[in-house]
């Protein structure tokens, strides 16, 4: 084989790691795309009580929330996310479709501390999964400051697979899969809903 036939190897063999890899050389943002769940019902009293939350970040890597792999599996750049921002919607949205209103000096004030949420990534055949784990802290306080109720909110193994993805698509998904289901078992925490409704009254 001539210098050029193995330069042009030499390419089209990067080409294709670029391309099982998803870019994994170069660093990216995923965005949350919460959505309630359609048939999610409002809680009596919920349109009495307006929530203000704030998310707290306190990850050891902050924004990060993954690492990209190349098609050998080899740990390549970071994939960040607004965690303070991208939570805080969340949750607002969650709070909105069970009837709770969101403000500022409302009745009750949700503390949420993100101690971890990260995204473990396999690559697959043209496509890359993840195991997702997250903890975190979350306090519900009244007009005065007092803490009246405490939770910790704690998932690990979440396994996602969004199927044939060389981009950020598996990603954001796998990312909102695992922001959702901490979300969902906040929100499914019933003494969380009546500390809300009782300060609220």
């Amino acid at each position: 084989m001539n210098r050029n036939l193995k330069t042009a190897a030499t390419i089209a063999a990067l080409g294709a790691a670029a391309l099982l890899s998803g870019c994994a050389f170069v660093p990216m943002t995923v965005h949350s795309h919460y959505t309630p769940p359609a048939n999610v019902a409002k809680v009596p009293g919920a349109d009495k009580v307006v929530v203000d939350v704030v998310v707290k970040n306190e990850k050891k890597h902050k924004n990060e929330v993954s690492v990209t792999k190349d098609g050998y599996g080899f740990k390549m750049a970071g994939v960040y996310m607004n965690i303070s921002k991208d939570f805080k919607t969340a949750m607002d949205k969650a709070l909105v479709a069970r009837g709770f209103h969101i403000g500022k000096n409302g009745s009750d004030a949700v503390d949420v501390t993100v101690k971890k949420f990260f995204l473990t990534e396999q690559m697959h055949f043209a496509s890359e999964g993840h195991t997702g784990s997250l903890l975190w802290l979350v306090t519900v306080r009244n007009k005065l400051g007092k803490a009246i109720y405490a939770t910790k909110i704690s998932i690990a193994g979440l396994h996602h697979h969004e199927g044939f993805s060389f981009t950020s698509v598996g990603r954001s998904a796998s990312a909102n899969a695992l922001l959702d289901s901490g979300v969902t078992k906040l929100m499914d925490d019933q003494l969380f809903i009546k500390a809300l409704l009782k300060n609220g009254m």
